[in-house]
């Protein structure tokens, strides 16, 4: 799969007659029109490749599955920041699934996410004008094991 955005800031509201509570922003922060929205990678490619093993139907069905998904570059919010732009990335699953272990209802899964262990920002909090800034990253690798029982047919 693969997804292109191209999308534009085409007009900023500033308040001109705020309520006591609101804090004016510094204008060299304020948001440029004609850049980017946050959070729209202009390119976004995600592949997905599974392979059955070619094994007797009494045994089960058993797939090995991979999920590569790269994003690139991205604002991170419209306010200007020194953190602003998060980095592109790079993310890969793999999984493991048995369906109908030797002819039962049961069905087991393996699974990895984050197999590389890739560390990049999925979020920052646009804080840095307040002399503080935060980043949520991407979860560590983790992985684990599903069973499902199917009841009836």
């Amino acid at each position: 799969g693969y997804s292109y955005l191209n999308t534009e800031l085409r007009s900023v509201d500033v308040p001109t007659n705020p309520s006591p509570l609101y804090q004016p922003t510094d204008p060299a922060r304020l948001p440029r029109v004609g850049s980017d929205l946050p959070l729209t990678p202009h390119h976004r490619i995600t592949a997905t490749a599974t392979y059955t093993l070619p094994l007797d139907s009494s045994i089960g069905r058993v797939s090995l599955g991979a999920t590569w998904v790269h994003t690139s570059s991205q604002l991170a919010g419209l306010l200007a920041s020194p953190y602003n732009v998060m980095p592109a990335s790079n993310l890969l699953n793999l999984n493991l699934n048995w369906n109908a272990v030797a002819g039962t209802p049961v069905d087991l899964a393996a699974f990895v996410t984050n197999a590389t262990r890739e560390v990049f920002p999925t979020a920052v909090s646009g804080n840095w004008g307040s002399g503080y800034e935060s980043f949520l990253y991407t979860p560590p690798r983790m992985y684990g094991l599903r069973l499902r029982y199917r009841f009836g047919n």
